[in-house]
């Protein structure tokens, strides 16, 4: 999905806390002194939700949603109620952790909020207007993106003061202890020879079988053997998308990484720089070299795992401790709601994912 220059430019201010079903956190705005008539669309121990401050909620997160992902589901009938349940929980559960906020994380997301007001000034007239156009058909102002901000971002660091130097260590030695090479970084080189059933001009594949593709990274290989040019190579005959760029994944890490198992067990054992024999996956036949491969340590990875393990804590917040605020949301039900699975944001992510490429980073 296309996305606007003014939702790139902002894409670095949207913090992103995990919630149930894979959603991102998404932080409410609202003006709290709501007209008297204006009805609840929730409650839940200790406040409740308006009309208008929920309207609000899905204006900016609208505006802030990089992916366009918000703003399909509710043009989707379908998934309309679905997406405006989803937000409506969350909008409850910032409401719930913004009131445990610190003063001190409070102000951190104030500063965000601030660089965010720096960079709509900041806009090339164009952008302004586009930007401007957006906030007025969603119906919100800079003072509710500010707020987002402010609040997404004090919730983050509060989530983050919480995890303890003890607890950062223990993921550090339990990823260690599931994978010895989990911290492992690596830059790999690599040509792949795809095996097609059939031909795909628009792919610019022709058809070839394992043993053709065999022979022909085999070949490779003795080229690279001979000193031929890695990066000249990949570009002459490699079918993947990074041929152009030498055939380069760059910082690799192994324990995070996406690859196809056999592509990645070649990563962490071949010896740097030398060409590998071919391997094999369900792509075809890959003939790689490791550049540079190191270890990170716990000081390089703190934190990373500060902020994953904050992520778990706030997922562990709204399956166990949100289930005792008593939510009921008030929002019209119309039909039952689509299963997360089958929803666009579910199917969005399959789409935009290494698996639809013939890269090695598709796990089957």
């Amino acid at each position: 999905m296309q996305q606007t220059n003014t939702r790139r430019r902002m894409r670095f201010l949207a913090v992103s806390l995990s919630l149930v079903l894979a959603m991102s956190f998404l932080g409410a705005c609202g003006n709290k002194k709501a007209a008297t008539d204006d009805k609840a669309v929730a409650t839940y121990k200790g406040g409740t939700i308006t009309q208008s401050e929920f309207d609000t909620f899905v204006g900016v997160n609208v505006i802030m949603d990089s992916t366009g992902q918000v703003s399909g589901m509710l043009a989707e009938p379908q998934y309309k109620e679905y997406i405006q349940e989803q937000l409506l929980k969350q909008q409850v559960v910032w409401e719930i952790l913004d009131a445990k906020t610190s003063d001190a994380n409070r102000k951190e997301g104030e500063k965000q909020a601030e660089e965010l007001d720096k960079q709509i000034k900041g806009m090339e007239a164009a952008q302004k207007e586009s930007f401007e156009k957006a906030m007025k058909d969603n119906k919100v102002t800079v003072k509710d993106l500010k707020r987002y901000v402010t609040v997404s971002t004090g919730i983050s660091k509060e989530m983050e003061s919480k995890v303890t130097e003890q607890e950062i260590k223990a993921v550090y030695d339990e990823h260690l202890k599931t994978n010895p090479n989990f911290y492992d970084v690596v830059n790999v080189r690599h040509i792949l020879i795809g095996v097609h059933a059939e031909a795909d001009e628009a792919k610019g594949t022709v058809k070839r079988t394992k043993e053709e593709a065999l022979k022909i990274a085999n070949d490779v290989k003795a080229k690279l053997d001979a000193g031929g040019d890695f990066a000249a190579l990949a570009k002459e005959f490699s079918e993947d998308g990074n041929k152009d760029t030498g055939g380069l994944y760059a910082d690799q890490q192994i324990g995070t990484s996406s690859f196809v198992e056999p592509f990645l067990k070649k990563m962490t054992e071949l010896e740097i720089n030398k060409i590998s024999e071919p391997v094999e996956t369900d792509f075809g036949y890959h003939v790689m070299r490791v550049d540079s491969r190191k270890t990170l340590k716990l000081d390089d990875v703190k934190a990373s795992i500060k902020s994953e393990k904050s992520q778990t804590n706030l997922s562990s917040f709204v399956e166990k401790d949100f289930l005792t605020y008593d939510y009921v949301s008030l929002l019209p039900k119309a039909s039952p709601s689509p299963s997360a699975a089958a929803s666009p944001a579910a199917s969005a992510d399959v789409a935009a994912s290494p698996a639809a490429s013939v890269s090695p980073e598709a796990k089957k």
